[in-house]
């Protein structure tokens, strides 16, 4: 395939040298990170008495929540929360 603006050939659907982007609206809403989590935060449900653990993503900064038992939680801070 070759790029319509610089005329150059295409590697992907995205042109490397004009940045012409050929992805549909579909391709475009797809998740790229590969979520590499550098903070871990510890909280707890209050409603519905769960803990829970905060990952967050350096990459992109998306938050995900994951539940957890009692049992890991004591065993991830040694019962001292």
């Amino acid at each position: 395939m070759i790029c319509k603006n610089c005329g150059r050939t295409l590697n992907n659907k995205i042109c490397d040298y004009c940045g012409t982007d050929y992805r549909t609206d579909e391709e475009k809403k797809e998740v790229e990170c590969n979520h590499i989590y550098d903070a871990v935060f510890y909280g707890e449900d209050i409603r519905k008495c769960q803990p829970y653990l905060l990952l967050k993503c350096y990459r992109c900064g998306k938050e995900t929540r994951m539940n957890i038992t009692e049992r890991l939680r004591s065993n991830l801070t040694g019962g001292y929360l």
